[in-house]
């Protein structure tokens, strides 16, 4: 085997109950050439015997006398890797078998790609498999929808080494169990950034997880990075706002009533007209992406709200080629709402 292109990081701290499984499906994949890089985040269980009982050339480990956190633990990992790859791989998920053939595959021919996910499945309790995320392939859907929720899922990205060296990329304790988020959004505006959307990653699902525990930390940190992209954008929102503009990219069109709709449309015309200013993505993507799902919002409104037409009129930047359909229905929806 030749020199090892890829390190594999993962973080530990008392994960003895699924620690060896999830060794094991990385020790497993396919594509073989790469190292295992344990950080051992001061664990007080029986990690470390369970790391110890391996017996692969592959497995190096860094133990921590003491807890510092996940970020703290990614962080010395990071700066311990010279291989041209970094796949990252969480202490109580699976990685399916050729999850890192694939990604190494894609990122080989894909040099402007500097952090790519894959999709996921969820591997409940009981030990079933249940469908879970997927992701789009391009760079600027991912990062539209990065406005209202991360793309990349953590546990499945691989890096590219020398953009996070080079740009200096860490993660930052200061967006406690949002690092992630935080961190992919940051990777990219440097880098392209990408999904295989395949599930080729399994999460466990179970009470202890972040997401579990520290959902509201999470949201509060979260929303700073959706804040921070649209201040990047040129535009300040609030909290209301950001709900908005998740309910519309949710496609959670029964939150909305009249006076929410009306409020889109003036936020929609603010966020456009800051974008063409600032340049922070492609103007008419932009345009078009926000206009034709706020349409679709009024089409779905236009039932039983006569007065659909004359919010939509309100939104100057709409066109009727973003969907002349759309357009079609909505005022014959709202005409017969009328009656």
């Amino acid at each position: 085997m030749g020199q090892s292109i890829l390190t594999v990081l993962m973080p530990v701290y008392n994960a003895e109950q699924h620690l060896k499984d999830a060794i094991n499906s990385v020790l497993d994949q396919s594509f073989q050439n790469f190292k295992l890089l344990i950080i051992n985040d001061g664990s007080t269980d029986g990690s470390m015997n369970i790391i110890e009982s391996f017996n692969d050339k592959r497995l190096e480990v860094i133990q921590l006398q003491e807890n510092g956190g996940v970020v703290n633990a990614l962080n010395i990992g990071i700066d311990s890797i010279d291989t041209k790859y970094i796949a990252r791989a969480d202490a109580d998920d699976i990685c399916l078998p050729d999850r890192f053939k694939k990604q190494i595959d894609f990122m080989e021919t894909h040099s402007e790609v500097g952090a790519l996910g894959t999709g996921f499945d969820s591997l409940m309790p009981d030990g079933s498999i249940r469908s879970g995320g997927r992701f789009s392939t391009e760079h600027d859907i991912i990062r539209l929808r990065h406005l209202y929720q991360i793309q990349i899922i953590h546990g499945t990205s691989m890096l590219r080494t020398d953009v996070l060296k080079n740009y200096g990329l860490k993660f930052d304790p200061d967006f406690k169990h949002a690092e992630d988020y935080d961190f992919f959004d940051r990777v990219g505006n440097v880098s392209r950034i990408a999904n295989i959307p395949e599930p080729l990653y399994l999460i466990r699902h179970h009470e202890t997880r972040v997401s579990e525990q520290f959902s509201d930390i999470q949201k509060r940190n979260s929303d700073r990075v959706k804040v921070r992209i649209f201040q990047a954008m040129g535009i300040d929102v609030t909290e209301t706002e950001l709900e908005l503009i998740q309910w519309l990219m949710y496609q959670n069109y029964s939150w909305f009533d009249l006076e929410k709709v009306s409020a889109l449309s003036s936020l929609l015309g603010r966020i456009i007209q800051a974008n063409n200013n600032s340049g922070y993505f492609e103007p008419e993507f932009l345009r078009f992406q926000l206009c034709s799902r706020f349409l679709h919002l009024c089409n779905f409104m236009a039932k039983t709200e006569p007065e659909i037409p004359q919010i939509l009129r309100g939104l100057k930047e709409v066109r009727f080629s973003d969907g002349p359909k759309l357009f079609f229905n909505i005022n014959l929806k709202s005409f017969l709402a009328r009656f």
